[in-house]
Protein backbone atom coordinates (compact mmCIF):
# COMPACT_ATOMS: atom_id res chain seq x y z
CA UNK A 1 0.00 0.00 0.00
CA UNK A 2 1.12 3.55 -0.72
CA UNK A 3 0.09 6.53 1.34
CA UNK A 4 0.37 10.18 0.47
CA UNK A 5 0.84 12.44 3.47
CA UNK A 6 -0.63 15.90 2.96
CA UNK A 7 0.46 18.79 5.14
CA UNK A 8 -1.75 21.83 5.54
CA UNK A 9 0.05 25.00 6.57
CA UNK A 10 -1.54 27.31 9.14
CA UNK A 11 -3.19 30.48 7.84
CA UNK A 12 -3.42 33.94 9.35
CA UNK A 13 -6.26 36.40 8.82
CA UNK A 14 -7.33 39.60 10.55
CA UNK A 15 -10.99 40.26 11.26
CA UNK A 16 -11.09 44.03 10.92
CA UNK A 17 -14.06 45.75 9.30
CA UNK A 18 -14.50 49.51 8.93
CA UNK A 19 -11.23 50.47 10.61
CA UNK A 20 -10.85 54.20 11.28
CA UNK A 21 -7.54 56.07 11.50
CA UNK A 22 -6.93 58.49 14.34
CA UNK A 23 -8.88 56.42 16.89
CA UNK A 24 -8.08 53.19 18.80
CA UNK A 25 -9.69 50.27 16.98
CA UNK A 26 -10.46 46.64 17.78
CA UNK A 27 -9.13 43.89 15.53
CA UNK A 28 -8.80 40.12 15.83
CA UNK A 29 -5.94 37.96 14.56
CA UNK A 30 -7.28 34.52 13.63
CA UNK A 31 -4.84 31.62 13.36
CA UNK A 32 -6.13 28.47 11.64
CA UNK A 33 -3.61 25.81 12.62
CA UNK A 34 -4.04 23.49 9.62
CA UNK A 35 -2.23 20.20 10.26
CA UNK A 36 0.33 21.86 12.56
CA UNK A 37 0.20 21.51 16.33
CA UNK A 38 1.11 24.71 18.12
CA UNK A 39 3.18 23.97 21.18
CA UNK A 40 2.82 25.93 24.39
CA UNK A 41 4.75 29.24 24.46
CA UNK A 42 5.47 29.17 20.73
CA UNK A 43 6.51 32.69 19.72
CA UNK A 44 4.77 34.83 17.12
CA UNK A 45 6.20 38.25 16.28
CA UNK A 46 4.35 41.13 14.61
CA UNK A 47 5.80 44.41 13.41
CA UNK A 48 3.89 47.12 11.64
CA UNK A 49 4.33 49.59 8.81
CA UNK A 50 5.17 53.17 9.73
CA UNK A 51 2.32 55.02 11.43
CA UNK A 52 0.57 51.92 12.81
CA UNK A 53 0.76 50.71 16.42
CA UNK A 54 -0.80 47.74 18.16
CA UNK A 55 -0.96 45.69 21.34
CA UNK A 56 -2.91 42.81 22.81
CA UNK A 57 -6.31 44.11 23.89
CA UNK A 58 -5.86 42.57 27.35
CA UNK A 59 -2.39 44.06 27.86
CA UNK A 60 -1.70 47.05 30.10
CA UNK A 61 1.32 48.00 28.00
CA UNK A 62 1.36 50.95 25.63
CA UNK A 63 0.76 50.57 21.91
CA UNK A 64 3.92 49.93 19.91
CA UNK A 65 5.21 49.08 16.45
CA UNK A 66 6.34 45.58 17.49
CA UNK A 67 4.60 42.83 19.39
CA UNK A 68 5.86 39.40 20.45
CA UNK A 69 3.29 36.87 21.62
CA UNK A 70 3.55 33.56 23.43
CA UNK A 71 0.82 31.46 21.88
CA UNK A 72 -1.30 29.03 23.89
CA UNK A 73 -1.14 25.37 22.81
CA UNK A 74 -3.53 24.45 20.02
CA UNK A 75 -4.25 21.15 18.31
CA UNK A 76 -4.26 20.68 14.52
CA UNK A 77 -7.30 21.88 12.58
CA UNK A 78 -8.35 24.34 15.25
CA UNK A 79 -8.28 28.12 15.51
CA UNK A 80 -6.76 30.67 17.85
CA UNK A 81 -8.36 34.09 18.20
CA UNK A 82 -6.20 36.93 19.50
CA UNK A 83 -7.91 40.25 20.23
CA UNK A 84 -5.80 43.27 19.32
CA UNK A 85 -6.01 47.01 19.78
CA UNK A 86 -4.64 48.97 16.80
CA UNK A 87 -4.09 52.67 16.15
CA UNK A 88 -3.21 54.25 12.80
CA UNK A 89 -1.88 57.81 12.71
CA UNK A 90 -4.12 60.31 10.93
CA UNK A 91 -2.02 62.51 8.60
CA UNK A 92 -3.26 65.92 7.39
CA UNK A 93 -6.21 64.88 5.24
CA UNK A 94 -9.39 66.43 3.83
CA UNK A 95 -10.69 63.67 1.54
CA UNK A 96 -12.30 60.26 2.14
CA UNK A 97 -9.59 58.02 0.66
CA UNK A 98 -8.51 55.14 2.88
CA UNK A 99 -4.94 54.52 4.08
CA UNK A 100 -3.20 51.17 3.82
CA UNK A 101 -1.01 49.68 6.54
CA UNK A 102 0.67 46.31 6.79
CA UNK A 103 1.26 43.74 9.51
CA UNK A 104 4.44 41.70 9.03
CA UNK A 105 4.18 38.45 10.96
CA UNK A 106 6.96 35.97 11.79
CA UNK A 107 5.38 32.66 12.79
CA UNK A 108 6.75 29.80 14.92
CA UNK A 109 6.33 27.46 11.94
CA UNK A 110 9.01 29.42 10.04
CA UNK A 111 6.93 31.45 7.65
CA UNK A 112 6.48 35.18 7.16
CA UNK A 113 3.07 36.61 6.37
CA UNK A 114 2.04 40.13 5.35
CA UNK A 115 -1.51 41.26 6.04
CA UNK A 116 -2.88 44.55 4.70
CA UNK A 117 -5.23 46.70 6.76
CA UNK A 118 -7.19 49.66 5.40
CA UNK A 119 -8.17 52.62 7.57
CA UNK A 120 -10.68 55.28 6.59
CA UNK A 121 -10.49 58.85 7.95
CA UNK A 122 -12.95 59.82 10.72
CA UNK A 123 -13.58 63.24 9.20
CA UNK A 124 -13.46 65.09 5.89
CA UNK A 125 -13.49 68.83 5.28
CA UNK A 126 -13.91 71.54 2.68
CA UNK A 127 -13.12 75.27 2.58
CA UNK A 128 -15.25 78.10 1.19
CA UNK A 129 -14.30 81.77 0.73
CA UNK A 130 -17.20 84.22 1.18
CA UNK A 131 -17.31 87.93 0.39
CA UNK A 132 -19.58 90.57 1.96
CA UNK A 133 -18.71 93.92 0.35
CA UNK A 134 -15.09 94.50 1.40
CA UNK A 135 -15.02 91.76 4.03
CA UNK A 136 -13.75 88.22 3.43
CA UNK A 137 -14.74 85.14 5.41
CA UNK A 138 -13.27 81.64 5.50
CA UNK A 139 -15.70 78.81 6.20
CA UNK A 140 -14.48 75.30 7.01
CA UNK A 141 -17.11 72.55 6.86
CA UNK A 142 -16.23 69.31 8.66
CA UNK A 143 -18.26 66.15 7.98
CA UNK A 144 -18.28 62.95 10.03
CA UNK A 145 -17.45 59.66 8.31
CA UNK A 146 -17.86 57.18 11.16
CA UNK A 147 -20.69 55.96 13.37
CA UNK A 148 -18.49 56.75 16.39
CA UNK A 149 -19.65 60.08 17.81
CA UNK A 150 -16.84 62.62 18.14
CA UNK A 151 -16.82 65.86 20.08
CA UNK A 152 -14.93 68.72 18.40
CA UNK A 153 -13.22 71.53 20.25
CA UNK A 154 -10.76 74.42 19.78
CA UNK A 155 -10.84 74.96 16.01
CA UNK A 156 -7.80 76.85 14.76
CA UNK A 157 -6.84 78.39 11.43
CA UNK A 158 -3.28 79.56 10.77
CA UNK A 159 -1.09 80.29 7.76
CA UNK A 160 2.60 79.98 7.00
CA UNK A 161 2.38 82.15 3.88
CA UNK A 162 4.24 85.44 3.48
CA UNK A 163 0.95 87.26 2.86
CA UNK A 164 0.05 89.84 5.52
CA UNK A 165 -3.15 88.24 6.79
CA UNK A 166 -4.80 87.47 10.11
CA UNK A 167 -7.85 85.39 10.99
CA UNK A 168 -10.49 86.57 13.44
CA UNK A 169 -12.40 83.63 14.87
CA UNK A 170 -16.20 83.87 14.75
CA UNK A 171 -16.64 80.54 16.52
CA UNK A 172 -18.21 80.32 19.99
CA UNK A 173 -15.76 79.43 22.75
CA UNK A 174 -18.43 77.99 25.05
CA UNK A 175 -21.98 76.71 24.93
CA UNK A 176 -23.48 73.76 23.08
CA UNK A 177 -21.22 70.78 22.50
CA UNK A 178 -20.13 70.28 18.89
CA UNK A 179 -20.76 66.58 18.27
CA UNK A 180 -20.32 64.95 14.90
CA UNK A 181 -21.20 61.52 13.54
CA UNK A 182 -21.74 59.78 10.23
CA UNK A 183 -23.15 62.23 7.63
CA UNK A 184 -23.32 65.05 10.20
CA UNK A 185 -21.62 68.36 9.36
CA UNK A 186 -20.42 71.25 11.47
CA UNK A 187 -19.20 74.62 10.25
CA UNK A 188 -16.45 76.95 11.49
CA UNK A 189 -15.97 80.57 10.40
CA UNK A 190 -13.18 83.15 10.47
CA UNK A 191 -12.99 86.67 9.10
CA UNK A 192 -9.91 87.13 6.96
CA UNK A 193 -8.18 90.43 7.73
CA UNK A 194 -5.66 91.48 5.08
CA UNK A 195 -2.97 94.05 5.80
CA UNK A 196 -3.75 97.53 4.44
CA UNK A 197 -0.91 97.33 1.92
CA UNK A 198 -1.56 93.72 0.92
CA UNK A 199 -2.33 93.55 -2.80
CA UNK A 200 0.09 90.83 -3.88
CA UNK A 201 -2.50 88.20 -4.72
CA UNK A 202 0.00 85.50 -3.71
CA UNK A 203 -1.37 82.13 -2.70
CA UNK A 204 -2.43 81.81 0.93
CA UNK A 205 -1.92 78.39 2.46
CA UNK A 206 -4.23 77.55 5.34
CA UNK A 207 -3.59 75.01 8.07
CA UNK A 208 -6.85 74.02 9.77
CA UNK A 209 -6.87 71.94 12.93
CA UNK A 210 -9.45 70.93 15.50
CA UNK A 211 -9.26 68.70 18.56
CA UNK A 212 -11.55 65.69 18.83
CA UNK A 213 -12.29 62.77 21.11
CA UNK A 214 -14.82 59.89 21.09
CA UNK A 215 -18.02 60.20 23.11
CA UNK A 216 -21.10 58.09 23.65
CA UNK A 217 -24.54 58.55 25.17
CA UNK A 218 -24.56 57.50 28.82
CA UNK A 219 -28.19 56.39 28.63
CA UNK A 220 -30.96 55.87 26.12
CA UNK A 221 -32.98 59.00 25.44
CA UNK A 222 -36.31 58.97 23.66
CA UNK A 223 -38.36 61.79 22.23
CA UNK A 224 -35.57 64.37 22.05
CA UNK A 225 -36.10 65.33 18.43
CA UNK A 226 -34.28 68.64 18.90
CA UNK A 227 -31.16 66.79 20.06
CA UNK A 228 -30.72 63.82 17.66
CA UNK A 229 -27.11 63.20 18.71
CA UNK A 230 -28.09 63.31 22.40
CA UNK A 231 -25.33 65.85 22.96
CA UNK A 232 -26.78 66.77 26.36
CA UNK A 233 -26.12 63.28 27.68
CA UNK A 234 -22.70 62.46 26.27
CA UNK A 235 -19.69 61.20 28.14
CA UNK A 236 -16.13 60.72 27.00
CA UNK A 237 -15.04 57.16 26.29
CA UNK A 238 -11.34 57.89 26.93
CA UNK A 239 -9.12 60.63 28.27
CA UNK A 240 -6.86 61.13 25.27
CA UNK A 241 -7.47 64.04 22.89
CA UNK A 242 -6.59 63.80 19.19
CA UNK A 243 -6.03 66.45 16.52
CA UNK A 244 -7.50 66.51 13.01
CA UNK A 245 -5.56 68.60 10.48
CA UNK A 246 -5.88 69.50 6.82
CA UNK A 247 -4.46 72.07 4.42
CA UNK A 248 -6.11 74.43 1.95
CA UNK A 249 -4.95 77.26 -0.27
CA UNK A 250 -6.55 80.11 -2.19
CA UNK A 251 -5.43 82.88 -4.55
CA UNK A 252 -8.75 84.61 -5.30
CA UNK A 253 -9.08 86.82 -2.22
CA UNK A 254 -8.08 90.41 -3.12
Amino acid sequence: LCYEVAKTQPTLTVNSRDLVAGLPQDAELIISTGSIKIEENAKLKIWTSRGLMLKLDSSEKNLGSELELSLPPCEPFNTLNLKLKVFADLPPKKDTLSMEHKLNIQTPWNSEDIISLHFGPPLMSSMHLHTAKERKFIQIIVAGLTSQLLQLNEPELVTSSSVDVAFKSLNPVAGQKLVIGNNVKVSFMWEMELGKEERSGASIKFDFRVKYWPVEADEEVEGEEDDPLQSRKLQRTEERVYTYRCNFDTVDYV
